[in-house]
């Protein structure tokens, strides 16, 4: 049976370390980490996503230091790792004229912006994009982040949920109600631009935000960005299946099934198809001409990374100083504010769910981790497009070494099999991912907005 073409994004950070810390100062080829503040690093990723017709460029972004290691940053400045950290909109934004059909995947914290102020950056960059553009919805997960932002402590993790589902439903009213279809006339004999009668406020009231509307920026191609979500946690598996088009995976093969059933079927209880939900396994690939060749350089980048950093990411991503525990200590996640669905996962792989230092380290190393031939990686796409997932983000231990290997290796290879497309779809950005249109469907709860509100201006 003909196999489904995957869905294939970048998933960058704009940092000199993201995921796999510590290998900006090394000489490696293909290693330009050190120049992520250089444009031209980004503009020539860009066109080489482009050249192996990826789907788009996820950009992910922190608005903080995680937790203390050993009780202080140092690590993590001293490493690049994740610090500094670029901002994502404006990365994205400088990418629009050097890219036709590359889709470009913004990360937006709900703490950082005011959902009016966000509304209208995305949809200017959705115009000038020609609907481009993607929304990685995430609610900050860190301390450091929620104290940038003016808040004397982090929100709890359930509450920061609560929090994101009323921004995310505000810029929606924006979006989708303030201008009616058919609002904008644009007739210069009669000297009209917009019909100011199907101009509308929103008159939001929530908990969080008052917004009166109307969005002052007029409906781009796709009204709204297609909208992306990482959350693994019950509470944000439950907000994805509620907003998510696109839905991150940071699981391990054998552990992905029960969180893609959970999408799929929270989907349906929202009133949304199984469907409406591109799922998209995080994954990092090293590629290599014979097994040995990509065995031996997957080593050689495992032995340059800096594993006391790696070690402070994920503990930070959980909210736990991993630097008091010893090796074989028991990870007590029990009270952990960020990271919890993946925490999870890896522990229920051992007895009781108790899992080690060393464990956890070493299941976030390695198993979302391909190393092989093309033909291996191909192999190993498979398994997972058989578990249930539609695409990959595909992570790197190298800017732009990791997606040169991946394109002009493992995309003929995965071309050959039907798993890639070998020319972009007309269309915005949801068009190329959904092909139903450009707006959101009739079964998103977004969709209830248009058309919605009759205040007058």
């Amino acid at each position: 049976m003909a196999r489904k073409r995957l869905i294939f994004n970048a998933f960058v950070c704009p940092s000199p370390g993201h995921v796999k810390p510590g290998l900006w100062p090394h000489d490696l080829p293909g290693n330009e980490l050190a120049d992520f503040d250089r444009l031209d690093t980004w503009i020539r990723l860009a066109k080489k996503l482009e050249e192996g017709r990826f789907d788009g460029l996820f950009i992910g972004d922190v608005l903080g230091l995680y937790a203390p290691y050993g009780g202080n940053w140092d690590v993590f400045v001293r490493d690049g790792n994740r610090f500094p950290m670029l901002d994502s909109l404006i990365l994205a934004s400088t990418l629009v004229p050097e890219t036709q059909n590359l889709g470009l995947i913004l990360t937006a914290s709900v703490i950082q912006d005011h959902p009016y102020s966000l509304a209208r950056r995305i949809a200017t960059l959705d115009h000038f994009s020609e609907g481009r553009v993607g929304w990685n919805i995430v609610t900050s997960s860190t301390e450091n982040a929620h104290r940038n932002y003016g808040a004397d402590t982090i929100v709890n993790h359930d509450e920061r949920y609560e929090w994101a589902e009323e921004h995310v439903d505000a810029v929606l009213k924006l979006l989708e109600g303030s201008w009616e279809e058919g609002a904008v006339v644009r007739d210069s004999a009669r000297r009209i631009y917009a019909d100011p009668g199907k101009v509308h406020r929103i008159n939001h009231e929530g908990r969080h935000y008052r917004v009166e509307g109307p969005l002052i920026v007029h409906p781009s191609p796709q009204r709204v960005p297609t909208l992306f979500q990482a959350g693994s946690s019950p509470r944000g598996i439950d907000f994805a299946t509620r907003f998510a088009e696109g839905a991150l995976l940071l699981n391990s093969l054998e552990g992905a099934g029960n969180v893609i059933s959970g999408l799929r079927q929270g989907a349906a209880r929202h009133g949304r198809r199984p469907e409406d939900i591109k799922i998209l396994a995080a994954l990092t690939f090293v590629v290599g001409s014979t097994e040995r060749e990509a065995k031996e350089k997957w080593e050689q980048y495992e032995d340059l990374m800096n594993h006391e950093a790696l070690a402070a990411e994920v503990g930070g991503n959980i909210g736990i100083d991993l630097s008091k525990l010893d090796m074989d200590d028991p990870i007590d996640y029990s009270n952990a504010q960020g990271g919890i669905g993946k925490i999870i996962a890896e522990a229920k792989k051992y007895r009781n769910g108790v899992i080690t230092k060393r464990q956890y380290l070493q299941g976030v190393a390695r198993e979302t981790t391909i190393v092989g031939t093309p033909e291996q990686v191909a192999d190993r796409l498979e398994q997972w497009q058989d578990a249930g997932i539609d695409g990959v983000n595909v992570m790197n231990y190298l800017i732009p070494g990791t997606y040169h290997d991946f394109v002009d290796h493992v995309i003929p290879e995965l071309r050959s099999r039907g798993l890639a497309q070998t020319e972009y779809s007309p269309g915005t950005l949801r068009e190329k991912l959904f092909v139903e249109g450009p707006h959101l469907n009739r079964r998103h709860p977004g969709y209830a907005y248009r058309g919605a509100f009759t205040a007058p201006l």
